[in-house]
């Protein structure tokens, strides 16, 4: 069987589509911790619980060696229309917005360490479309840093 790993793993919706095609999720990254014990608890256990930049992949590759599809989502508040309409109406009411301090707009680079040690034969790299697109984004060095890998 073939096995996938994801990072930013969220309530682990790319896992439930990679094991309706048959894939095996042997790990997932989520720094969120309720939603790591979620994934922990529905796809086995492989959680960590940690933000992607202070994975040890020594460790995970110690764990789950080589995997053959890799998923990454990274975090994307600060570019998607949705993000945008939230902080909008946070803005109108006063509110400061909770969820700024889990999203690290440059934290998608770190899918690149995960590349390096997992060596994946395939790599999903899943985004809005503005985060292709602006100038701030990390999306352009990923991608670059896939191709120099042989993506």
């Amino acid at each position: 069987m073939q096995t996938l790993g994801s990072l930013f793993s969220g309530g682990g919706g790319w896992d439930a589509g990679g094991v309706m095609v048959g894939l095996k999720p042997v790990f997932a990254v989520e720094m969120d911790r309720t939603l790591a014990a979620w994934h922990s608890k529905v796809f086995g256990g492989h959680t960590w619980a940690s933000p992607i930049a202070d994975v040890n992949w020594g460790e995970v590759t110690a764990k789950v060696g080589h995997v053959d599809v890799l998923v990454s989502s990274p975090p994307c508040q600060d570019y998607s229309t949705s993000g945008a309409q939230k902080a909008s109406i946070a803005a109108a009411k006063g509110i400061a917005r909770g969820d700024r301090s889990l999203c690290d707009p440059m934290a998608g680079i770190h899918t690149l360490d995960a590349v390096d040690a997992l060596h994946p034969f395939v790599v999903f790299l899943e985004e809005v479309p503005a985060y292709a697109t602006r100038p701030s984004s990390p999306f352009p060095r990923i991608v670059e840093g896939l191709r120099r890998r042989g993506y």
